[in-house]
């Protein structure tokens, strides 16, 4: 007589695909809009989304920012003007996370005034006088 063993494989999937990114600057000032698109989730709901970015000029990420998993886009403000960043937006889920999505931009040149605001030059009031003069004969 002979065993039969069975052996049952069970796919279940891993972790996340990265999510696609797409960089839009707000007009006029130093923020910018970040929105991903998810892919697929590996099998598991998206838990989270981690982002990160920094100035590429310096070493130092700014601190990890975890957004919920039906968070689609997230807004950088008060960011430096006329400097170029890297972003990386990670998807994670009960297996693990996503190779991160990385992306690059540069804000804005500082404006030399304040977008909405209109400069006001005071005029001040003056009047002019014509004197005449006239030599009388002798």
């Amino acid at each position: 007589m002979g065993y039969y063993y069975y052996i049952l494989l069970t796919v279940c999937g891993g972790e996340p695909n990265a999510p696609i990114l797409e960089v839009t600057p707000v007009k006029s000032s130093n923020s910018v809009k970040v929105k991903w698109t998810k892919q697929d989730d590996g099998g598991s709901p998206i838990k989270h989304y981690l982002v990160r970015y920094k100035a590429k000029h310096v070493s130092d990420w700014k601190p990890e920012l975890r957004l919920p998993p039906a968070s689609e886009y997230i807004l950088l403000n008060g960011l430096d003007w006329n400097t170029d960043y890297e972003i990386h937006v990670v998807a994670e889920n009960q297996r693990g996370r996503s190779e991160p999505s990385i992306t690059s931009f540069r804000t804005a040149t500082e404006p030399t005034t304040i977008p909405g605001t209109t400069s006001i030059i005071p005029a001040q009031a003056f009047t002019h006088n014509i004197i005449s003069a006239h030599r009388l004969p002798p």
